[in-house]
């Protein structure tokens, strides 16, 4: 189906040039398989190589093998095989949607919170704004969100901004998943919560 050979992926009858590149993926569960759509990042640009390919578990163990050297980090927190509004934090960066961004590529970070009351449940979704430095902006909206998500934000808003990072007080359920999060990091590179 496709390789890779001295920088070079060759996928059907195409090729593309994996120097000065990175990969990433979407990953969607499908019954007992995973639906793969693999993107290449050059430039400034994304180029779309093939979307919509179905794997099976050991078949996407092999395929995260291959590209594992062109990705930005030697990460694959997923409890599920599922990328769709995920968000994960590393050292080096983070990992929204199965896009892997540098925090030395992030320009601004802006959320916004809404709350949606349905008869006794309060649903909060946040819609997060990620402004590269290339212009490009990220959005990713994050339905029925939970404590842990307001606490990735704060993390790489701090760290975009370049703030000191240290355990966290305050709002009981944002702080404790925060310090969870630093632990992890601490720990692992990138947490896996």
């Amino acid at each position: 189906m496709f390789d890779i050979k001295n920088n070079i992926l060759y996928f059907n009858k195409n090729k593309f040039d994996l120097q000065n590149s990175y990969l990433f993926f979407h990953l969607y569960e499908c019954g007992d398989n995973i639906t793969v759509a693999l993107y290449q990042e050059k430039r400034d640009k994304i180029v779309t190589i093939f979307s919509k390919i179905i794997f099976n578990r050991n078949e996407l163990l092999e395929f995260l093998k291959l590209i594992k050297p062109y990705r930005k980090f030697n990460a694959f927190p997923w409890d599920k095989f599922n990328t769709n509004s995920t968000l994960y934090v590393c050292r080096d960066g983070f990992i929204i949607d199965g896009r892997e961004i540098f925090y030395s590529e992030v320009k601004k970070v802006d959320w916004e919170t809404t709350f949606l009351h349905y008869y006794t449940h309060k649903i909060r979704t946040i819609e997060l704004y990620i402004y590269l430095k290339n212009d490009t902006i990220v959005k990713e909206i994050f339905y029925d969100a939970k404590w842990l998500i307001y606490a990735k934000i704060l993390y790489i808003h701090m760290r975009v901004n370049n703030e000191k990072i240290d355990t966290a007080t305050g709002h009981k359920k944002v702080a404790k998943a925060f310090n969870e999060i630093l632990q992890e990091l601490d720990k692992n590179g990138c947490e896996s919560l």
